[in-house]
């Protein structure tokens, strides 16, 4: 009898010692488990336990110096004391008719030197100095005005923004429109090879083979400096080849065009630099 009673006991307390033992790993393992499924879960506490590391970048698109994406960053480099380009000359009259037309053609005949001091086979053909051919510039005046005028719809006046890409996309040169311009920038560009040509409020250059007043708008193709001046082929003058600007005076002239001849003092100061 006393065994029977302890085969029955033993016979329910079995299921039920091995029911409460699979309970108990269950709420272990579900204990266990729970801080990494409360953070999962959780925004805030996701947000306090991962944090994207720092932009390396961010200060950088925040930078002045790079809010004009044709501006680059030049660094300051040891220059020489004095650089001289050897850059072909026209002027934009080249037949000596300042009528309304070549009054107007100053952009037109800066790119028209750039293009052929960058094409070495067309320079080498000048000899020295070097000077465009009257009729050539003449041809080639008209020519760039005609593609201005299907391209912009006027030839007349052309920023610094359309100058460069007459040079760009009619002569198929390299060329930027930079915002960051000084003394130092110019002969930094000129020093590393490149021309600059610069938008002007004309008048303020106080030349004294312009007749007066003076162009409200004019270009100039800066080619070299020495301690004091700026060089120039400026095609507003049979005299401009080579021609010397003191720095003040060109750097307190940079004006692109705003549209008007009365505000073209408030125009913004750019440069082109052709590579």
């Amino acid at each position: 009898m006393h065994y029977l009673v302890y085969f029955v006991n033993m016979k329910y307390l079995w299921p039920a010692a091995i029911t409460l033992c699979l309970l108990s790993l269950f709420l272990w393992l579900h204990t266990w488990q729970r801080p990494a499924n409360s953070i999962a879960a959780s925004p805030q506490a996701s947000s306090t336990a991962y944090s994207a590391p720092p932009n390396p970048l961010a200060s950088l698109s925040a930078s002045p110096a790079l809010v004009d994406s044709h501006t680059p960053t030049r660094i300051p480099k040891t220059r020489p004391a004095s650089v001289n380009i050897s850059v072909p000359f026209t002027v934009q009259a080249p037949t000596g008719r300042w009528d309304a037309f070549h009054e107007e053609t100053c952009e037109e005949a800066a790119a028209l030197m750039a293009a052929y001091w960058r094409d070495a086979k067309l320079h080498r053909s000048l000899g020295d100095p070097a000077k465009i051919p009257n009729d050539t510039t003449e041809t080639a005046l008209r020519a760039i005005a005609d593609w201005e005028t299907q391209t912009f719809g006027y030839w007349q006046d052309t920023t610094a923004t359309e100058t460069a890409e007459i040079i760009t996309d009619y002569f198929h040169l390299q060329a930027s429109v930079e915002t960051i311009v000084s003394t130092d920038t110019i002969e930094q560009a000129l020093a590393d090879g490149h021309l600059v040509l610069l938008p002007t409020a004309g008048r303020l250059l106080n030349s004294p083979y312009y007749t007066a007043p003076g162009p409200a708008y004019h270009f100039l193709l800066i080619r070299g400096y020495t301690n004091t001046d700026f060089i120039t082929n400026d095609a507003g003058t049979k005299y401009g080849a080579g021609y010397q600007f003191r720095k003040k005076t060109v750097l307190q002239a940079i004006h692109d065009w705003t549209g008007d001849a009365e505000t073209i003092t408030t125009g913004r100061s750019v440069m082109i630099v052709v590579q």
